[in-house]
């Protein structure tokens, strides 16, 4: 008699058990089922489903691209964003004595060190890329400058710049804050990012 309630006993707390765990997992899921159906969601479209959302994402960002351009010429058209810039644009470039000038290289002697021309495209392209409607790839513009090791480079980099952009290199590197940033759609340098680039130019042997 003993042994059988022990046995039917023991076979109790393996029913209790085995509920609890049931109710268990029903809880977890019950709490969890958000999460649930995110894993699930990510398993069953997996790939398809990111795809989806990177080009939902990237043709927002054409559009916020496309609107600011659009708003970018608008302000040039006032001659408001000129006026700041031409200045010191023709400045610059006629300063055969500033690294960022076409001036500086084409004053040099003879030997001066250059780059070849597709190299300084890509470059040149690099930089241009790098600044955005919302961030600049700051990175990307110092590693671009650090790869002249002469101020004569620089130069001649400025020169390719202004040829394939339009766009005075010394003057897209100005920190907003000496531009009148308003004026400028497109994120700007800080001032201390300008401030590593142009110590690292003056930093650079001549020719």
């Amino acid at each position: 008699m003993r042994c059988w309630h022990h046995v039917k006993n023991k076979q109790m707390d393996l029913s209790i058990l085995k509920n609890n765990k049931s109710g268990g997992i029903l809880a977890f899921i019950y709490r969890n089922w958000l999460l649930i159906a995110i894993v699930l969601i990510v398993i069953i479209f997996g790939k398809p489903l990111f795809d989806t959302i990177k080009t939902m994402l990237a043709k927002v960002t054409g559009a916020f691209d496309n609107a600011s351009q659009l708003l970018n010429d608008a302000v040039d058209a006032t001659g408001l964003k000129n006026s700041a810039t031409q200045e010191l644009s023709y400045k610059n470039s006629a300063d055969s004595n500033n690294p960022l000038s076409p001036s500086y290289y084409k004053a040099a002697p003879a030997g001066a060190h250059l780059f070849h021309y597709a190299d300084a495209c890509k470059m040149a392209t690099d930089i241009n890329n790098s600044f955005g409607y919302l961030t600049t790839d700051f990175n990307t513009i110092l590693g671009t400058f650090k790869q002249c090791d002469y101020k004569s480079q620089v130069s001649f980099l400025a020169d390719v710049y202004y040829h394939l952009f339009s766009s005075d290199l010394s003057v897209d590197i100005q920190p907003a804050s000496f531009l009148g940033g308003w004026f400028y759609l497109k994120h700007r340098l800080n001032d201390d990012g300008y401030k590593q680039i142009n110590d690292y130019v003056n930093s650079l042997q001549d020719y």
